[in-house]
């Protein structure tokens, strides 16, 4: 996207308000989006539950477009998007970070939401998930799809938190809008007593909220001769779905183990959500569940056209978990008030040009910058600290802001040393000219001496090559080792796959919170 320069260089030749002021307004940023202000958009809502068919409705749309755009949060979502319209005999390209498929007489696009174009005009435009425009890790890029995406038409599928926010964005933009609400397919019901470890059936999902969780709770209950498939969200998306098969369409896996990730982008065949505890950690505070986190996890039991679709069923292991659950489903829907935002590549490095003269670091222009911004009631700065975390360790290098920006967007989780390293590494090539190749081959498999560490080393490995992937397709002249790339992952891919189905059962594994629970 290039962003409209032009209010703020018409503010700077008017002088109504301080330089620094000016290059760091954030509160008309319906304006950066110039093709989307000069046409008429008619929105139309589809609001309601898990499994309500609310997205079925905006996709058969999009089907009948003569050109249209899909914008969902995760790439399995746009891959299985991108398969629908293809079944149809919809032509499609699929765009997504590390994934391009580009159909020459494509008039559709099935993409992830950071991919939205907003410069190239469509019919219709389906964005799902939109109440995620309030998150606040991602939310800026649905606010940028949601103001920006130059369509006819725009589809927005959720539930319905963020229905008022949209309606007052609307009223700015000039936009019409049109609320449409759905019931849920299939009944949901709250269990009366709390589940019981022993008796759990087939089809029965347990969600815990972290990796290492998962892993000992599928050991613990292997050993216990129950069959295991296993979700968690550092997986590669293919592993995700190979395990959701396994639950699904065969013997080989009776009960799924999964963490919140499972609330999006997947279908399963969960008779009964069971949930270890209500509790998660975020990545900044250990907190409740919100109700509409819970609700999303608990509305994927008994799916429509699902083998459970007569009556999904939620329960937890104990009755305080039970009563948060009931509590949950019963409270009223909290409405998003605020949309994401995040400062353009371009406004940042006018910031940096006359504001920041004295700073080279882009960590430094990014502090000056969220302290001198204002932002309109409507929206709020994303949680930049992942951001200014990757800025940091880039700020020794020598590299424009808009090459810096879209590393500091490229997929590489701080919480991985490993990945970080590498992230660094090639940034340091790259500012140097040089041709950046990638880094593994087969030996780097053999790492680790345990199965759980092995495991760990194989998903380092996938995140980085992942990661190359990412950057490969912002510098293609660079990161030109793609190819190699790709065939790396489906190698780690099948490793990982493989380490999952041997997880050895460690009688020091620490479960014991949940298998005590038994009623």
């Amino acid at each position: 996207m290039q962003l409209n320069l032009k209010p703020f260089l018409k503010s700077l030749r008017e002088k109504k308000k301080s330089v620094q002021e000016i290059l760091a307004d954030l509160k008309e940023p319906h304006l950066w989006y110039p093709e989307a202000r000069a046409i008429k958009r008619k929105f139309i809502l589809h609001t309601g539950p898990t499994n309500s068919g609310k997205t079925h409705h905006a996709l058969e749309r999009l089907k009948s477009a003569d050109s249209g755009v899909y914008c969902g949060p995760l790439r399995l979502l746009a891959q299985e998007v991108y398969e629908k319209l293809a079944d149809s005999g919809v032509e499609c390209s699929m765009l997504t970070g590390q994934i391009r498929i580009v159909n020459p007489n494509a008039k559709h696009i099935s993409c992830t939401i950071e991919l939205a174009n907003t410069e190239e005009m469509v019919e219709v435009a389906v964005i799902d998930e939109f109440q995620l425009i309030s998150d606040s890790d991602r939310g800026l890029y649905w606010t940028r799809a949601i103001l920006g995406i130059p369509a006819l038409e725009i589809h927005l599928c959720g539930d319905g938190s963020s229905k008022e926010l949209i309606r007052k964005i609307c009223e700015i933009t000039g936009d019409s809008y049109e609320l449409r609400t759905y019931e849920r397919l299939s009944p949901l019901e709250i269990e009366e007593r709390p589940a019981s470890i022993s008796k759990l059936q087939k089809g029965d999902c347990l969600v815990t909220f972290s990796k290492k969780e998962c892993i000992e709770l599928k050991q613990q209950m292997e050993s216990k001769g129950k069959r295991c498939a296993i979700v968690y969200g550092s997986l590669p998306p293919i592993i995700r779905l190979q395990e959701a098969k396994r639950f699904n369409d065969t013997d080989d896996a009776e009960i799924l183990i999964a963490t919140d990730c499972i609330g999006m982008g997947l279908n399963l065949n969960i008779s009964r959500v069971i949930f270890t505890s209500t509790f998660k950690y975020d990545g900044r505070d250990f907190r409740k569940l919100k109700s509409p986190e819970l609700r999303q996890i608990a509305g994927r039991a008994g799916r429509f056209k699902s083998d459970f679709n007569s009556c999904g069923k939620v329960s937890a292991f104990d009755r305080t978990g039970l009563d948060h659950i009931r509590k949950a489903f019963a409270a009223r829907e909290e409405e998003n008030k605020r949309a994401g935002l995040f400062p353009p590549a371009e406004q940042l490095e006018l910031f940096g040009e006359n504001i920041a003269k004295n700073s080279t670091k882009f960590s430094e222009i990014l502090k000056s910058f969220v302290l001198s911004s204002n932002i309109d009631q409507h929206y709020f700065l994303c949680y930049f600290d992942r951001f200014l975390i990757i800025a940091e360790h880039l700020d020794e290098i020598k590299m424009s802001i808009p090459d810096k920006y879209l590393f500091i967007c490229s997929p590489f989780q701080i919480h991985r040393k490993k990945a970080m390293f590498f992230l660094k590494s090639f940034a340091f090539d790259y500012s140097e000219g040089k041709t950046i190749p990638f880094p593994f081959n087969q030996s780097h498999m053999v790492e680790g001496h345990t199965a759980n560490s092995t495991l760990e080393c194989l998903e380092d490995l996938y995140a980085i090559s992942d990661g190359y992937l990412w950057l490969a397709h912002q510098f293609p002249e660079s990161f030109n080792e793609t190819n190699k790339a790709q065939k790396y992952i489906q190698m780690v891919t099948k490793e990982i796959s493989e380490k999952l189905k041997t997880l050895p059962f460690n009688k020091l594994a620490g479960f014991s919170n949940v298998l005590k629970k038994d009623n």
